[in-house]
């Protein structure tokens, strides 16, 4: 997610998207306009993981989530590529909903399956700013069909804690997916969505912020992360 990916949310951002969808978000999770007030506000950095809006964001009535384990650069198992999906099972959308609470837990804007030990080539992402309706995007499958022009963009990654690197990204991306329901789209995205979807996109292939990073900035944040590895293990030991 991007800030959540794992990006860490910002305060306030701005993304833009031209959605080809067949049909729309609310209708992909089985809900309907009763259901649109569960949707609340964004997250910030500074929110705590037990707050109120960050359990709120969005709700799947009838179905149970987990907050589930990020896990942290150099885990190996963020290299792992992730799989095809083809037909979404019960367990997939169980899976899905998960890492959507796993998301705004965190908090973030966008999170990998590969992320939390899934190797399936499934991600979230929900940019919408603060005070905004959340706009929680499933992409199964995800293929990018274009990109088009450039941008520097100052990224984290939940993966990396603590971390913020600028990264170059396509300024503007045409992706097509499924959504949680295994129905086919295609969406057109700039801002914000345009870099989370690459950055979660690079995750199902097992490729991380650190390697989008020249020679002395990447040495330096492996050094960082292992140093912070090394710290977290002593501490559990």
């Amino acid at each position: 997610m991007l800030f959540a990916d794992t990006f860490a949310m910002p305060a306030s951002s701005s993304c833009g998207v031209r959605s080809y969808a067949s049909s729309s978000f609310l209708a992909s999770l089985g809900l309907d306009e009763n259901h649109r007030t569960s949707f609340v506000g964004g997250l910030s950095e500074s929110e705590p993981e037990t707050s109120p809006s960050a359990r709120a964001r969005i709700r799947l009535s009838g179905r149970p989530m987990a907050v589930r384990t990020i896990l942290h650069y150099p885990d190996a198992r963020l290299r792992q590529p992730g799989k095809k999906v083809g037909s979404l099972t019960p367990e997939l959308r169980q899976l899905i909903d998960d890492m959507a609470e796993t998301m705004y837990a965190a908090p973030g804007v966008g999170l990998a399956a590969t992320q939390i030990g899934e190797p399936w080539q499934i991600f979230v992402v929900d940019c919408a700013a603060e005070g905004e309706p959340s706009d929680l995007r499933v992409f199964v499958d995800p293929e990018l069909v274009s990109t088009e022009g450039v941008v520097i963009f100052d990224e984290g990654c939940l993966s990396f804690p603590s971390a913020r690197e600028e990264i170059e990204r396509a300024a503007k991306v045409r992706v097509k997916a499924q959504d949680r329901e295994g129905s086919p789209f295609e969406l057109e995205a700039e801002g914000l969505l345009a870099v989370a979807i690459q950055h979660e996109y690079d995750h199902l292939h097992g490729i991380l912020m650190i390697d989008r990073l020249g020679p002395l900035k990447k040495r330096l944040l492996h050094r960082k992360m292992l140093k912070r590895a090394d710290a977290g293990a002593a501490a559990s030991g």
